[in-house]
């Protein structure tokens, strides 16, 4: 019977071809639909974390237990060499920065603001970790021996009055809670579109920063640790957690990006709340219309149905038919879909739009600002999901038509 209702329900997608292709093209649609929702919201994402990371604490942070919470400049973390590269060996990982960071009062003699000073290492800062060296306009970068250059966002220069090779005051608190005060020089200024970087950010040199705040040579507030877009999971803290117990930073805490930065952890989940409550109401728009096509396939064919029933054809072999053609429809509607998403996704992923020239640079950012680039980065599972529930989709909408179907009075049928 089984072979028979499978043998039957192929020959049936193969006799009205045309049929077979409309109802196939809503379901390739719906494939490339939820392609690009859920693929260019997900790039969206991981652009935000990593911005978000480069821009201070990094994807994992490895800190004194406490810090993230309360950031006092007496916090700090050993460090050696093999810790480093210990560090880097981890899959996924990136990069791995020491950096100081603590909060200070910058002026000159026209005005003053407050600041975050950070003190980074050139040796281990590169465009790639380091999102203010990445938005670099100009001046030069923070060079190996030239202890007092500095490089500020480009809010800052404007609101101090600053030019390249001007002076910059701090005033801060040490390490051992006492007032210190230095001088810095403009070597460079950088602009991420982001107010809260670009007003109050300040890069120099590590061990100017170490050496102001009390620190040792092998002491900083934190080393944060970069990862690749795709490899940004909580899978990174296990084999991160395990190298830091075997070296210098024994008592530190290990921190994944969500912690790092919870404004940010707060905002995707918010937005992924109603995103994917807008994905049900395509889902369902979807659905509505392969329902639709499943609909006039079985109304086209009550006479047909009428007649199997008639000549002994069970209800529930009826039903398996219809069903069976739902996932025939279904799979070749996923391969239609599949070769029309291939090479859309590939621009998507490779290139991606651009809309700047359309909506303007981010100017509300209080975190870290995002490009207004539509690329596009689908998971496996994530592709996974959307063929099962596009699949699922299709046998709930032939299950209805296939129950009115096996309902059919053979003899009010064929006497129609």
């Amino acid at each position: 019977m089984i072979q028979e209702i499978i043998r039957i329900g192929t020959r049936n997608i193969r006799r009205n071809p045309r049929r077979t292709l409309i109802t196939a093209l809503s379901v390739a649609l719906g494939a490339c639909v939820s392609m690009v929702l859920i693929g260019t919201r997900q790039n969206t994402y991981d652009r935000l974390i990593a911005n978000a990371a480069k821009s201070g604490y990094g994807v994992v942070n490895i800190s004194e237990p406490g810090f993230l919470a309360d950031p006092v400049p007496s916090s700090r973390v050993k460090y050696d060499d093999s810790l480093m590269q210990a560090l880097k060996k981890v899959p996924g990982i990136q990069s791995a920065s020491p950096r100081t960071s603590v909060a200070a009062v910058v002026y000159t003699a026209k005005s003053s603001t407050g600041a975050q000073l950070l003190g980074i290492d050139p040796r281990f800062e590169t465009s790639n970790n380091n999102l203010m060296l990445g938005a670099l306009t100009g001046g030069a970068r923070l060079q190996l021996g030239v202890s007092d250059d500095c490089i500020v966002g480009s809010a800052m220069l404007a609101q101090l009055g600053l030019k390249f090779g001007d002076r910059l005051i701090y005033t801060t608190t040490d390490a051992a809670g006492q007032m210190i005060s230095s001088v810095l020089h403009v070597s460079g200024v950088f602009h991420t579109g982001s107010p809260e970087l670009d007003g109050h950010v300040v890069l120099m040199q590590l061990s100017a920063l170490q050496k102001a705040l009390g620190f040792a040579q092998n002491e900083v507030s934190y080393l944060a640790l970069n990862a690749e877009v795709d490899a940004i999971s909580p899978k990174l803290l296990p084999p991160v957690v395990r190298r830091v117990a075997k070296s210098l930073a024994t008592k530190a805490h290990v921190a994944y990006w969500r912690e790092n930065f919870p404004e940010v952890a707060r905002m995707i989940d918010v937005d992924r709340t109603l995103y994917g409550i807008l994905l049900v109401f395509a889902s369902l728009i979807i659905g509505i219309g392969i329902l639709n096509a499943m609909m006039l396939n079985i109304l086209e064919r009550r006479r047909e149905f009428g007649i199997m029933l008639a000549t002994g054809m069970p209800p529930l072999g009826i039903v398996g038919m219809v069903a069976w053609e739902g996932f025939i429809l279904g799979l070749i509607g996923l391969a239609i879909g599949g070769v029309a998403a291939v090479p859309l996704y590939r621009f998507l992923h490779d290139h991606g739009i651009d809309l700047t020239e359309f909506i303007g640079e981010q100017k509300d950012a209080t975190v870290v600002a995002v490009d207004q680039i539509v690329g596009c980065r689908l998971s496996s599972g994530q592709v996974v999901t959307i063929i099962f529930t596009l699949m699922v989709m299709c046998l709930l909408a032939g299950l209805y038509p296939a129950m009115r179907a096996a309902a059919t009075e053979p003899i009010k049928v064929i006497r129609s």
